[in-house]
């Protein structure tokens, strides 16, 4: 027993790249726990059956139980991952790491995904460094420098449209006093722009939300300007780089990931007007951003989308600004349509609480917290199951008959 459990703690201790797991379907720890329930089952026979004795033998019996179906598991337990789109045609087999199919003896869709949130806090910034923070609520009263914001309005599900920018957007090529192109980005499209020192400028898109390429990921594009940016290629004697500009903020090199590999980039400024004025509602929409509105002590209103998004008045006050954090998931869950022995069902699949079909378990692992294209479910079929689950209500109920039948008094 002592072997038994060191070696278990062994594949449980954090090892860099988790090959630590690989003691629980060793060879040697199997053989400590074969002489395990042999040395159960000598025990167990060597005391006579009775009534008193009952608790005794069930304990034993449970615990030889639970270790051969543990055992059955580490064998033929059957456990991965699967990406299912929103929306396709049903999956019956997937395709495994030594590319073999395996059927799955049912058919598997996702046809709706829906997302819980908790309500983000207001950030009072300085730089990148959180000042303070508050709870997102009405008439809760910010101070940002020497300015007071006031929460009027709060909406989970922040419906924004008719933005109207006070003039229009503009990219500042070289020195903004004496420039070499001043280029009004109105979203027409791609731009393409010679310069006068024989460099070319492509404008190859405008975004109102810009994609963080360097964290490898892109935010959902939105209507209305949350980080507004460019994405642009700078071509020069045979070399190019692509570059991504947000406004307010410095160009950075996307590609080549060698920087002498590059051309001489120009200054580049990419200014973004002011939001004039905008129409903001409350809706159903699930995928729609939190969204709260200050308004300043001089009337001035301000709307602040989750993950740093605004619209309207500037939130500055010196070196200070407020900022409304990103919502964490309270819960999320997905719609599953599943075809079994030519029978359609739908379940509810939620997180932490796993579906049952076919002799699979399906649990909700994560999902496309950009786009909201797929899911990712973990599928776990293990035959040693029942026998875990046995030996441990065997387990519970033998430890219990041994506290309350009372044994023989002895002389």
């Amino acid at each position: 027993m002592v072997l038994a459990v060191l070696l278990m703690l062994v594949g449980v201790l954090p090892v860099r790249g988790g090959g630590q797991e690989a003691v629980f379907r060793s060879p040697v720890l199997f053989f400590v726990l074969a002489l395990l329930g042999a040395s159960t089952i000598a025990c167990t026979f060597r005391r006579k059956l009775t009534l008193r004795s009952i608790g005794y033998h069930l304990t034993h019996a449970s615990a030889i139980v639970i270790m051969i179906g543990a055992m059955i598991g580490a064998v033929l337990e059957k456990k991965f991952d699967i990406q299912v789109e929103l929306g396709d045609a049903p999956l019956h087999s997937v395709r495994m790491t030594d590319g073999e199919s395996l059927d799955l003896g049912f058919g598997l869709s996702v046809e709706s995904f829906r997302v819980d949130k908790y309500a983000p806090n207001l950030l009072v910034l300085q730089g990148d460094t959180i000042m303070s923070e508050h709870r997102l609520m009405p008439d809760a009263e910010v101070s940002v420098g020497e300015r007071v914001l006031k929460v009027t309005q709060v909406l989970p599900h922040a419906h924004i449209h008719d933005v109207e920018l006070d003039g229009t957007p503009e990219l500042i090529v070289g020195d903004p006093a004496a420039p070499l192109a001043r280029i009004a980005t109105d979203g027409d499209g791609p731009r393409d722009v010679a310069l006068p020192d024989g460099r070319s400028l492509f404008i190859a898109r405008a975004y109102n939300n810009l994609p963080v390429m360097r964290m490898g990921h892109a935010f959902r594009e939105t209507p209305y300007p949350v980080r507004p940016g460019l994405i642009l290629h700078v071509a020069s004697s045979n070399q190019m780089a692509i570059v991504s500009l947000a406004a307010g903020e410095e160009a950075e090199m996307l590609s080549p990931s060698d920087p002498t590999k590059a051309p001489e980039i120009p200054p580049l400024q990419y200014n973004f007007p002011t939001v004039k004025s905008v129409v903001v509602h409350g809706a159903e929409n699930q995928d729609l951003p939190f969204g709260a509105e200050l308004v300043a002590e001089d009337g001035a209103r301000t709307w602040l989308i989750e993950d740093g998004g605004r619209l309207g008045a500037p939130t500055k006050q010196g070196a200070h600004e407020v900022v409304l954090d990103r919502a964490s998931d309270r819960s999320y869950e997905a719609g599953l349509v599943l075809a079994v022995d030519g029978d359609v069902v739908r379940r509810r699949l939620v997180i932490n609480q796993p579906v049952d079909v076919a002799g699979w378990r399906l649990y909700l692992n994560s999902y496309d917290s950009q786009a909201m294209r797929h899911v990712t479910l973990t599928l776990r079929r293990d035959p040693g199951d029942p026998a875990v689950v046995a030996g441990v209500l065997g387990l519970m109920i033998g430890t219990a008959l041994i506290f309350f039948i009372r044994r023989k008094r002895t002389s």
